[in-house]
C-alpha cells in the first residue's frame, strides 16, 4: 500500500472511531434514567477526584514501567521517561500513531536510543504486561476470584513466578549460544523463510528485548507494578459503577480495565471511540446490564481530565526549549542532516 493509501486508511479508521465514540455517548444518554442523572449529579468530590486521580496515576505508573524496562541496558532519567510517556498517552487519541512517533523520536534524538533498541524496548514492555496481568486474568476463572484478597495475593505470586521464569529464559537466549540456537531452530523449521524471519526486524527487536529482560529484579518489579496498574484501572470502573448504582465485581472490572488500556494502546488509527466501544461491548459480554455504556463514558471522560493534567505537567517538566530542539533535530534528519537510524 502506498503512502496516500496509508494516510487514507488512517483517516478512515480515525473517522470510524469518532463515529463509534458518538454512538457510545448517544447510547449512554439513551440508557440514563432520571435516577441515574441524579446519582451522577450527586457524585461526591472524593469519587470524582478518585476517577481523575487514578487515571493520572495509571499514566505515571506506565512511565515508570517504560523506565524500568530500559534500565538494564541504558540509564535514562525517570522524570524524562515518565514525561514522554504522559505526552504519548495524550497523543494516542490521534491517528498516524503520533504517540509512537513522538516517543521514538524523542528517545532517539535526545537519549541516543537506536531505532532497533526502541523496538526491543516495546517488546520488553509487552512481556512485562503479560507477566503482570495474565495470571490475574487466568485466576478470574477459578473460585479464588470470589475472594478479593486471595485473588490479589495469588495474582501477585503468579506475576512474580512468571517474571522469574521469563527472565531466566531471556537470560539464556541473550547469550550468543542461546540466540544461535533460536536462529538455527527457525531455519530448520522454516527453511529460507525462517532465515529471512530471523534476519528481519522482529527477531532483532526480540533479541534486544532478551537483554532488557535478563535481569530478574527489574522484571519482577515491572510485573508487580503492572498488576497494580491493572487494579488501578479496575478501580476506575468500580468507582464509576458505584456512582451509577451498577453492580460490577472486582474481577470483571480488572478484565475490562485491562482491555480498556490494551485497546487504546494497540488501536492502529487512534484510541478515540475504539477503546470505549470495545470496553462497553466487553462489559455487556461479561453479563453487566445495559447500564454499561454510561460507566464507560464516565470513566473515559474523567480519564481525559487526568491524562491532560499529567500531560500538562509533563510538558512543563520537559520544557518548551527541549521540545523545540527536538522538532529542529527531526527536521534536520528529514532533510538529510542526520543519518537515519544512527544512534
Amino acid at each position: 500500500m502506498g503512502k496516500k493509501g496509508r494516510v487514507a486508511l488512517q483517516l478512515v479508521g480515525f473517522g470510524a472511531g469518532v463515529a463509534l465514540l458518538v454512538w457510545v455517548i448517544a447510547r449512554a444518554f439513551a440508557t440514563m434514567t432520571p435516577d441515574d442523572w441524579d446519582r451522577l449529579r450527586n457524585a461526591s468530590t472524593g469519587q470524582l477526584a478518585g476517577l481523575v486521580g487514578l487515571a493520572a496515576l495509571s499514566v505515571a505508573m506506565n512511565g515508570v514501567l517504560w523506565w524500568l524496562a530500559i534500565r538494564p541496558v541504558k540509564r535514562l532519567r525517570l522524570g524524562d521517561t515518565a514525561s514522554v510517556n504522559a505526552i504519548a498517552t495524550v497523543l494516542a487519541y490521534a491517528p498516524f500513531k503520533l504517540s509512537v512517533v513522538f516517543r521514538a523520536t524523542y528517545h532517539r534524538s535526545v537519549d541516543g536510543l537506536a531505532v532497533l533498541t526502541f523496538g526491543g524496548w516495546a517488546a520488553a514492555i509487552a512481556a512485562g504486561l503479560l507477566a503482570g496481568v495474565v495470571p490475574a486474568l487466568a485466576l478470574r476463572l477459578t473460585p479464588l476470584s470470589s475472594n478479593l484478597t486471595l485473588w490479589i495475593v495469588a495474582s501477585a505470586v503468579g506475576a512474580v513466578v512468571a517474571a522469574i521464569v521469563g527472565s531466566a529464559l531471556s537470560r539464556s537466549l541473550a547469550t550468543g549460544a542461546g540466540w544461535r540456537f533460536v536462529r538455527r531452530s527457525a531455519f530448520r523449521l522454516g527453511g529460507a523463510r525462517g532465515l529471512r524471519l530471523v534476519r528481519g526486524p522482529m527477531f532483532t527487536n526480540l533479541h534486544a528485548a532478551t537483554h532488557m529482560l535478563a535481569q530478574p529484579g527489574p522484571v519482577v518489579a515491572a510485573a508487580l507494578l503492572r498488576l497494580i496498574d491493572a487494579l488501578v484501572l479496575a478501580g476506575r470502573f468500580l468507582i464509576a459503577a458505584s456512582v451509577l448504582g451498577v453492580d460490577v465485581s472486582a474481577a470483571t472490572a480488572v478484565v475490562v480495565g485491562v482491555a480498556f488500556f490494551l485497546i487504546g494502546a494497540l488501536a492502529p488509527t487512534g484510541a478515540a471511540g475504539v477503546r470505549e466501544g470495545g470496553a462497553a461491548g466487553l462489559l455487556a459480554l461479561l453479563g453487566v446490564d445495559e447500564s454499561v455504556t454510561p460507566i464507560v463514558v464516565f470513566v473515559a471522560a474523567t480519564g481525559v481530565l487526568g491524562e491532560l493534567g499529567i500531560g500538562a505537567m509533563a510538558l512543563a517538566w520537559l520544557g518548551p526549549g527541549r521540545l523545540r530542539g527536538l522538532v529542529k533535530r527531526r527536521e534536520g534528519a528529514s532533510s538529510g542532516g542526520e543519518t537515519p537510524g544512527a544512534a
